[in-house]
């Protein structure tokens, strides 16, 4: 064999092993200088950087930096358990008791009322009957108060010391055991509300039927906001109603507080 075909045979097998390079995804290299660089992403349908379903390469003209020249409807990081909704993704905040798992940790934080031992609440109310001819009833207040933690099945109650005091006089004393934690579904609907210059979600119970209404709402802040009973037969009309003048939660205190100072 002549050295000229020597190196003919040499040359054109450099060209063979130096043809067209392989993409390689996710490096920021160009390597076939197309002017695209790849990249494994996901769908991204509600566009809030976190995607879900099956990997895709995704061809980009520019390198990734961050999340802000993604490419439109694709993300480098999946997880999200609900790719409808931007307020859903592995870096959401938990919003407990709204039976939404934001952060798609696979658990979802109930809420919970503030029961602490030695929290105080004082409710105004009132009691009346209307008929067609006269109307009587009274005026009240209800001192409520958080005396005792106990566990039940595995779960934290609270006792509640209940007064009623009627014209100054107590009339009734009544305890009662709750659970501090809670569920969005254990009410009918929320709302948004001022209480004490602080605007809170109220969780909203309703029991309202026929010629019977019956509606209370609490809150995560304040617990147990007002209380609202009222029954029609045609002949009277009569109401129970009370709601939150004041509180103590944690030491601070909230509104009117002069009943359980």
């Amino acid at each position: 064999m002549s050295l000229l075909s020597l190196m003919i045979i040499v040359f054109t097998s450099c060209q063979e092993d130096n043809s067209i390079d392989q993409e390689i995804p996710d490096n920021n290299i160009d390597e076939d200088s197309d002017g695209y660089y790849e990249y494994t992403m996901f769908v991204d349908e509600d566009n809030d950087f976190y995607g879900t379903g099956n990997p895709q390469i995704i061809e980009t003209s520019e390198i990734i930096i961050s999340n802000e020249n993604y490419p439109e409807g694709y993300s480098l990081f999946d997880g999200d358990c609900d790719d409808t909704n931007p307020s859903v993704n592995p870096e959401a905040i938990e919003i407990a008791a709204n039976s939404v798992d934001e952060n798609c940790d696979q658990e979802i934080e109930p809420g919970e009322f503030p029961f602490s031992v030695g929290n105080k609440w004082y409710y105004e109310g009132g009691s009346w009957i209307t008929n067609h001819a006269e109307s009587e009833g009274y005026d009240y207040i209800v001192l409520r108060e958080s005396i005792e933690e106990l566990i039940i099945d595995n779960q934290r109650h609270f006792r509640i010391k209940e007064i009623q005091i009627i014209e100054g006089q107590e009339d009734v004393v009544i305890y009662h055991t709750f659970k501090s934690e809670f569920w969005i579904s254990d009410f009918s609907y929320l709302e948004n509300e001022i209480i004490f210059d602080d605007e809170v979600t109220t969780y909203v119970k309703d029991g309202s039927f026929g010629r019977v209404s019956n509606k209370e709402a609490f809150s995560s802040e304040f617990g147990r906001l007002n209380y609202f009973y009222s029954y029609d037969d045609d002949l009277t009309y009569s109401v129970n109603s009370y709601y939150l003048k004041g509180c103590i939660i944690n030491g601070v205190s909230y509104g009117d507080t002069s009943a359980i100072e």
